[in-house]
């Protein structure tokens, strides 16, 4: 796994991968194996999914315990995912107005992970294309993908993060607004197409945290501020 600065916090470059989460699951004795059988054929550098928010979380621990113990991450430093606003900075939008997730959610239109183009320039990301022939495929745009695709296969944005729009949405530290306990996701999938509002960098969606599809993933940080610390601000 490897990372690059953005703000206050390193980014992996990648979606954590089947193949980092396979450890992790051996290793605590995972209960669900939803994550091993998402209905079509992944390779180990394929993007994790059907990974529930609490998953994700307790990876997030382990790798930090694991790597404190072993000395090959400073005390002081720890592994979450991110919050909504960093994931905003990492898909490289201006600054967002409104106080939660839900204030925030397409609230700049016509920005796009790859730009402002519609349709999406060739190697954009893995959507909805017309290689998967589904009804709401986008037209004229083909991505060699019908479902989940390796890490790493599109270009990298300029911070050097892959996947940032696109393979599997992502989820964030922040509850959608106040009220609720629902998460949020970023980053759309290989199952969104030509519902334009989808692929928009300021899209967010939300769900419970013990929900699991096979279109959701996660990507981690490193940071300074621990995961328990941010989700005190949620209480």
């Amino acid at each position: 796994m490897k990372f690059a600065p953005v703000g206050d916090v390193d980014f992996c470059i990648w979606l954590t991968r089947v193949k980092d989460f396979e450890i992790f699951a051996k290793e605590k004795n995972l209960k669900s194996n939803a994550w091993r059988s998402p209905g079509f054929r992944q390779g180990p550098d394929h993007p994790v999914v059907n990974v529930t928010w609490d998953e994700a979380l307790a990876f997030c621990a382990w790798l930090t315990d694991k790597e404190h113990s072993g000395g090959a991450l400073p005390a002081n430093k720890f592994y979450r995912l991110p919050t909504d606003l960093e994931w905003s900075k990492a898909v490289g939008l201006p600054e967002e107005v409104g106080r939660t997730p839900e204030a925030r959610d397409m609230g700049i239109p016509d920005i796009y992970p790859w730009g402002k183009d519609w349709p999406p320039p060739p190697g954009a990301g893995n959507y909805t294309g017309e290689e998967t022939g589904s009804d709401v495929a986008i037209k004229g745009y083909e991505d060699g993908y019908a479902w989940t695709s390796p890490v790493g296969s599109f270009k990298a944005n300029k911070y050097g993060l892959y996947d940032m729009g696109g393979n599997v949405w992502q989820w964030c530290m922040d509850n959608w607004n106040n009220e609720s306990k629902a998460k949020v996701l970023r980053g759309a999938s290989w199952y969104n197409g030509a519902l334009k509002l989808s692929l928009l960098s300021s899209c967010r969606v939300h769900a419970a945290p013990d929900s699991s599809t096979d279109n959701y993933g996660f990507r981690i940080v490193r940071a300074s501020e621990s995961a328990s610390s941010i989700k005190s601000k949620f209480r």
